[in-house]
């Protein structure tokens, strides 16, 4: 029996592929709070770390957010709204 040939074209550009259809499995997106996070640090033309000083955090979390790696903790939400001078509704 002749072997099957992959379809290399989608894993080539570092797609995740879905075991049951073999097709394509577009990532999550970037959540929005952390999204809200940089659209509001970068309107107030801060820097990451200033951002990080201001709640006691490394610039590297900041980044790590902004870029969806990882989520602020809940109880720093507070925090993060005092220094951006916003509201938890507006970050939500």
């Amino acid at each position: 029996m002749p072997r099957k040939k992959n379809d290399q074209t989608a894993t080539d550009k570092g797609n995740v592929i879905d075991i049951q259809t073999r097709k394509p499995v577009q990532k999550p997106g970037i959540p929005i709070v952390c999204e809200r996070i940089r659209f509001y640090r970068e309107r107030m033309r801060m820097e990451q770390k200033v951002l990080a000083k201001k709640i006691g955090l490394t610039g590297n979390a900041i980044s790590n957010w902004e870029n969806g790696r990882t989520k602020p903790d809940v109880n720093l939400l507070p925090a993060i709204c005092d220094a951006l001078g916003i509201t938890l509704y507006d970050l939500y």
